[in-house]
């Protein structure tokens, strides 16, 4: 689709959206009105059950259509068709999110070594592309053994509801970016992690997850799997052996 095309579908969703959300007052007034209607007559339980019945609909209907948005401003910022505010506010998210990893790294000086931190230098508007901007964002070395391995940072400020699945989910990536790191992990001989940031803020998420990009294969993950490798407390200090990081 053209940029343009996926502005129009943004702001119909958007319409589509408020809409909804105008209309919850309805909702409420059948469901009242089938409280006092309840204590007159039977046809009370039947608005009851219809205002129900419409409010999940209608809450269906706005996780479809939220879910739906949240696709095309990702589609729109693959193609660099958002405002350049929207752009350098999510880089700055990243890179905050960034110094917080790296900072962790940096409590056990002695053990990690930053080797190499990756810096976003692409513009896709202006047609400039770094090829190490595929890379993951950091390459750490652990000291006492000399072995390396890589690090991606994603920070997302919370699940989404993915209607085609009917379950929340945390996208942290796109497929194209998912085969860049398995290049990379392959042709450097090193094994690549993941390490998410949920809710609060980059530099003080309320959570972070830590996993091998084996298990982080595909662009959304459930909550449930990203349970299995919570960091408990989010900023506690990295641990390495067997070529595993924790």
């Amino acid at each position: 689709m053209k940029e343009e095309e996926i502005k129009k579908e943004i702001k119909k969703l958007e319409n589509e959206i408020q809409t909804i959300k105008n209309n919850e007052w309805m909702v409420w007034v059948l469901f009242l009105g089938g409280l006092v209607f309840l204590f007159v007559m039977g046809l009370g339980l039947v608005m009851i059950i219809l205002a129900l019945l419409w409010h999940w609909d209608r809450s269906n209907k706005l996780k479809e259509l939220t879910s739906k948005k949240e696709r095309y401003a990702n589609m729109l910022m693959d193609i660099g068709g958002s405002s350049l505010d929207e752009r350098q506010k999510s880089m700055d998210k990243g890179n905050e999110f960034e110094k917080y990893v790296a900072n962790i790294f940096n409590l056990k000086s002695d053990y990690f070594a930053i080797s190499n931190w990756n810096t976003d230098h692409s513009d896709k508007r202006a047609g400039i592309r770094v090829e190490s901007d595929s890379n993951p964002d950091f390459l750490i070395r652990y000291k006492p053994t000399n072995e390396q391995f890589a690090v991606e940072c994603k920070w997302r400020a919370s699940t989404y509801y993915n209607q085609e699945i009917r379950d929340n989910t945390i996208k942290w990536a796109e497929s194209y970016q998912i085969k860049n790191y398995q290049q990379y992990s392959k042709q450097h001989d090193v094994p690549v992690f993941i390490v998410i940031g949920l809710a609060g803020k980059p530099n003080n998420p309320e959570m972070t997850f830590c996993l091998p990009l084996e298990v982080a294969k595909y662009p959304e993950i459930f909550p449930s799997v990203l349970e299995q490798y919570e960091r408990i407390p989010p900023n506690k200090p990295f641990f390495w052996r067997d070529g595993i990081l924790k």
